[in-house]
């Protein structure tokens, strides 16, 4: 099959030179003619008139061509071949999945599910209300100092797994049960709270030095203020010293001073030292505050998380790794665990920390599996077409299916000389066969084997399913006919 293959489309190959070169690519390098796929996955571009023309006159060729003609029926072997226009012969392929990341906001990280589960964790919070929260310090390094801090002083000499415990009885149990999922996900709901659980998440807020977590719970509250809420929010900022919060509540009663006093059992609530502080203030004439132009931190969420990947190379606080090829690549299980169901039961079925077998990575390449790690720690998107087509059938394995969609994406985009057999190869894995997107795939594929077998090196097809030389061969016959 393989030679009588290569003799096939290398005859053809040959024909086609002599007819002057139908087979030379666009003007873009790397574009396949006449498919409108590139590798940088762009369409060719042309002018508006060059554009023009062509269309007009392909229109009145195809109108010529399909006038009376009978539609022909798929034998069912090798997917239909796009024609020139970029249509397969079985109607519009399907349009490419979106690439994540790619102009767009980034996949959002699954860190949150490591709270869920303490199988993995090392640090226990023994909060004031009896309860319990699991927490791991590798994340607490990078996500709140003062929290890691205060683990490491507890933590034994030595690689010890215990986890160790820390009491935080001081802490509102309710507060520090939002600032830990803001740590682990920093997309904390404050609508859903009331302003006095907001007033408390802000002091615990200042209490860890998570500035971002406490700006966000004042400027929600600053933005909602109404005369209901400040006598309480008042009261409550002035006792924590809580200076911001006080500050926009003194200076709403001062603005709307006829309606405050008037509230004559709210304002009795507030003490005689704060209502003193509020009446001398009414005192003066009011004059609108200049506006607080002190910046919100920007979430460093991804970042941290980047950091905590990076950190993985010296293995200090990692708990399992695979080898590929020689190299020992070191991850944290309940990164991996939080992020699909099947690594955590794959983990946590695990007999030791050599999760290479567990994982089935010997046919992987090293990067491919670091860049499936990068995209679980921080949603790292930026994947090589040839990485992308180990990454895709590992990433179906493990039920992690934005990963998938990303890497097939990567590929169906980026079809070139280098990568058009290892691509085909993932196209005709069994699990894929029946997937619309992949036989598209399949079909672009094979188009660009048949226009460009010159550049493309055919060794490898000995090696791979039958059924690809098979459909190879099909489609240049559709070529030559």
């Amino acid at each position: 099959w393989f030679w009588f293959v290569r003799l096939c489309v290398g005859v053809t190959q040959g024909r086609r030179e002599q007819r002057g070169g139908e087979t030379a690519r666009g003007g873009e390098q790397g574009v396949v003619r006449g498919s409108g796929w590139s590798e940088t996955g762009s369409e060719v571009k042309m002018g508006k008139k060059d554009k023009g023309k062509k269309e007009d006159k392909k229109k009145g060729k195809d109108d010529k061509k399909n006038k009376g003609k009978k539609e022909e029926k798929n034998d069912g072997g090798a997917p239909p071949v796009p024609d020139r226009s970029g249509s397969s012969a079985g109607g519009a392929a399907p349009a490419p999945v979106p690439v994540i990341g790619d102009g767009g906001d980034r996949p959002q990280l699954t860190a949150s599910n490591m709270m869920d589960d303490g199988r993995n964790a090392d640090v226990q919070f023994h909060l004031s209300d009896g309860k319990t929260l699991h927490a791991h310090s590798y994340v607490l390094q990078y996500r709140c100092q003062k929290l890691s801090d205060l683990a490491m002083k507890k933590k034994p000499k030595g690689r010890s797994r215990k986890p160790v415990v820390v009491d935080l009885k001081e802490i509102n149990p309710e507060s520090f049960r939002v600032l830990l999922r803001y740590i682990y996900a920093d997309n904390i709901d404050f609508p859903s709270f009331q302003p006095a659980q907001i007033l408390n998440i802000v002091y615990a807020s200042h209490q860890l030095d998570c500035e971002r977590l406490a700006r966000l719970g004042e400027e929600h509250l600053r933005s909602n203020l109404t005369i209901d809420m400040v006598f309480s929010l008042l009261k409550g900022a002035h006792e924590m010293k809580e200076s911001r919060i006080k500050g926009f509540c003194m200076d709403f009663a001062h603005k709307n001073m006829k309606d405050f006093i008037k509230r004559k059992e709210d304002a009795r609530s507030l003490g005689v030292e704060l209502f003193q502080e509020v009446v001398s203030m009414s005192l003066e004439e009011y004059k609108e505050p200049p506006p607080d132009t002190t910046p919100i931190p920007p979430s460093s969420l991804y970042d941290d998380f980047a950091k905590l990947y990076v950190s993985t190379k010296s293995a200090d606080s990692t708990d399992a790794y695979v080898i590929i090829s020689g190299e020992k690549i070191a991850f944290h299980r309940a990164v991996l665990a939080a992020h699909t169901k099947a690594f955590s039961n794959a983990l946590h079925s695990a007999k030791d920390d050599d999760m290479s077998e567990t994982f089935g990575v010997a046919n992987m390449a090293p990067d491919a599996f670091r860049a499936v790690l990068k995209f679980v720690y921080y949603a790292e998107t930026d994947i090589t077409p040839l990485l992308a087509c180990d990454v895709a059938p590992f990433a179906k394995r493990f039920e992690a299916s934005d990963l998938q969609r990303h890497s097939e994406s990567v590929i169906s985009h980026n079809i070139s000389a280098n990568n058009v057999l290892p691509i085909l190869k993932v196209a005709y894995l069994p699990e894929n066969m029946d997937r619309a997107e992949m036989a598209s795939l399949r079909a672009h594929c094979l188009m660009f084997l048949t226009q460009n077998v010159a550049a493309v090196n055919l060794d490898p097809l000995m090696e791979l399913d039958i059924r690809i030389s098979v459909d190879i061969l099909r489609a240049w016959q559709k070529t030559v006919m």
